[in-house]
């Protein structure tokens, strides 16, 4: 996370956990000594595949008509994730596969 340790350090904008957003209306704010502090620009590393998996409870989704504006990283595929890859079928896509669908896996050679 040295991205997010830069932007406090450069910037003076905080990192929140995404567990730590609450919503109010069409607002979303933080607590910080029991002041809310309103979150007027998201910059996004949820994965959604995490959030899923943790059975995480969110007050607001990606779909929400909120007063804020979603600047999402490089690394937020938004609704796709790198599971999807091997659905997806197209000349600019790489072919992939889950390794669940191998029959034979590559063996190691010792080597003296």
């Amino acid at each position: 996370m040295p991205d997010f340790l830069l932007t406090k350090r450069l910037l003076g904008i905080k990192t929140v956990s995404i567990t730590d957003v609450k919503k109010l209306g069409n607002f979303l704010y933080y607590e910080k000594q029991r002041q809310k502090v309103p979150i007027q620009r998201i910059y996004n590393r949820a994965i959604v595949d995490e959030v899923i998996r943790k059975n995480l409870r969110l007050p607001f989704t990606s779909t929400d008509d909120l007063e804020v504006e979603w600047a999402g990283h490089p690394n937020w595929y938004f609704r796709m994730s790198k599971f999807s890859l091997p659905f997806l079928k197209h000349e600019c896509v790489p072919k992939t596969w889950s390794s669940t669908a191998w029959t034979r896996y590559p063996t190691t050679s010792k080597t003296t």
